[in-house]
């Protein structure tokens, strides 16, 4: 009922349904529906989250493990270059 509507002929009229006036909702609507899918993108974005947690504790560790091969294989190079050049050292000394 509009609040314009003074006399009660018109209240009579405005209180009906009028032309084009739906009473339900849209077929697309379901509350539930609603929910369950709301429900569900939280549980995915979760279960991202939780993934990119896990797949970055993983990549902490693989870069760890990564950096320790290359300090090994590094301190391996420069043991082989020191006894090296203490051997080319040496050969220089023992020419002369």
């Amino acid at each position: 009922m509009g609040f314009l509507d003074l006399f009660e002929k018109s209240q009579s009229i405005s209180m009906r349904p009028q032309p084009n006036e739906e009473t339900h909702l849209p077929s697309f609507y379901d509350l539930h529906r609603e929910e369950i899918v709301i429900g569900g993108a939280i549980v995915v974005a979760a279960g991202l989250l939780v993934g990119v947690l896990r797949y970055r504790a993983n990549l902490r560790n693989a870069l760890i493990v990564f950096l320790a091969a290359v300090v090994r294989l590094r301190r391996k190079t420069v043991t082989k270059a020191r006894s090296f050049w203490t051997e080319v050292e040496d050969r220089a000394d023992h020419s002369l």
